[in-house]
């Protein structure tokens, strides 16, 4: 890629936009506190030894015998110790007791399932009870007929005060 412009006449060079340029070097522009720069050299030879104690203090030893020694120290703890499944006997009451926790926790939500099981279906055959049909008795029919007319010769239902051309 080349530096020149001539292709997209939408980028603009350094120094184009004086607005930013000038933003820019207000915000980047050294501290004029001669007192910043009094210090400044203290602080950075400070941080710098700082971090050479931290490396000399972290570093790994160079002496080889150190690692095989490590490495000897590893294996005999590991051979010292138990296997991992030489606990499970001091874990055998606790584990019993939560062993014993969950089994009541299934029973009482088991026992709990039931009885709402029970109640559902004890609603459902009341509901089954109470909407017996009896095909041997003839439905009432409460329709009002438009034709039925009261005393004084005009409808008596409801919709003669929405049918305003039927007397």
């Amino acid at each position: 890629m080349n530096g020149s412009n001539e292709n997209n006449s939408a980028v603009q060079s350094a120094g184009d936009d004086p607005v930013l340029t000038a933003l820019l070097r207000h915000t980047y522009a050294a501290p004029a506190d001669a007192s910043y720069w009094a210090g400044f050299e203290q602080r950075v030879m400070a941080q710098v030894q700082d971090t050479q104690l931290l490396q000399s203090a972290y570093a790994a030893p160079a002496d080889a015998t150190y690692w095989s020694g490590l490495e000897q120290r590893v294996l005999a703890r590991v051979r010292d110790q138990a296997p991992w499944w030489a606990v499970l006997p001091e874990w055998r009451a606790a584990g019993m007791i939560a062993a014993a926790a969950a089994l009541f926790l299934v029973g009482a939500a088991t026992v709990r399932e039931q009885q709402r099981d029970a109640i559902s279906r004890e609603r459902a055959a009341m509901a089954a009870e109470a909407r017996v049909f009896d095909a041997s008795i003839e439905p009432v029919n409460l329709a009002i007929s438009p034709s039925s007319r009261g005393a004084n010769g005009r409808s008596s239902t409801p919709e003669r005060y929405i049918d305003l051309i039927r007397p």
